[in-house]
């Protein structure tokens, strides 16, 4: 799974970026005595030029473009993948991914 999009660029006109996520990392907490379960994840964003392998997520417009850390909380107990569903879906949620395709 991956979303194709605007990438805003300092260096040169902007294009066309897949994004995808590359890194999830989650944190389980339950306290003891306690019914509910929580897991909280972490995941990193990186861009490519659409059609090529060229990584444009280290253009110093990384912020713009939504290619860095994400924490989402409140998910329940789930499976990592499940976890990278909910993390594309989060994104879709932000005005800079409001046009972007799955693909």
């Amino acid at each position: 799974m991956a979303l194709r999009g605007l990438y805003k660029s300092e260096a040169y006109a902007d294009t066309t970026g897949y994004y995808r996520i590359n890194e999830v990392h989650s944190q389980y907490e339950k306290n003891h005595g306690e019914s509910g379960s929580e897991v909280a994840i972490q995941f990193q964003v990186e861009a490519f030029k659409d059609g090529s392998d060229e990584l444009l997520s280290n253009d110093c417009n990384r912020e713009a473009n939504e290619c860095i850390c994400h924490v989402l909380s409140g998910c329940t107990n789930e499976s990592v993948g499940n976890l990278v569903d909910k993390a594309y879906a989060y994104l879709k949620t932000l005005p800079h991914f409001s046009e972007a395709e799955d693909c």
